[in-house]
């Protein structure tokens, strides 16, 4: 179970530094190991939201440290930098645009379950497309 939080953990680091090669290697290992499409979605939207809530908290004029900490459970402080860095370079429009995409994408994924895979990944690296506007991957 700690291996697959951590793969998820890397799933979403990929994707959010636009990583798609390295985003896909890693979602068909997980998919091998037996996680299914909604826990990848579901990772990836939990990430997401927390970076919002993050960037909303900066923008009523709090510090990144300051900011983090309404987050529950808090960054754990090797994943604080990817953090960091994932909050500076995305826009909320974007996060906000992304969110909606995960949530059809889980719905698809519920209603088209012999198509939940290829609908996961589909959706994840569509937003590590883009990540690379972002990041020099």
């Amino acid at each position: 179970n700690d291996s697959t939080a951590t793969s998820l953990n890397k799933v979403n680091e990929s994707i959010m530094y636009g990583k798609t090669k390295t985003a896909s290697k890693i979602i068909n290992k997980v998919f091998s190991e037996g996680t299914n499409s909604i826990a990848i979605i579901r990772s990836l939207t939990n990430y997401m939201l927390r970076i919002q809530q993050t960037k909303i908290e900066i923008k009523k004029q709090k510090s990144f440290e300051d900011a983090i900490k309404i987050l529950k459970p808090p960054i754990f402080w090797k994943d604080k930098d990817n953090f960091q860095n994932h909050c500076k370079a995305w826009p909320l429009k974007d996060i906000e645009k992304n969110l909606n995409l995960l949530l059809n994408a889980e719905y698809k994924c519920k209603s088209e379950s012999f198509l939940s895979p290829v609908i996961c990944e589909r959706c994840v690296l569509n937003i590590a497309d883009q990540g690379k506007k972002y990041f020099r991957v």
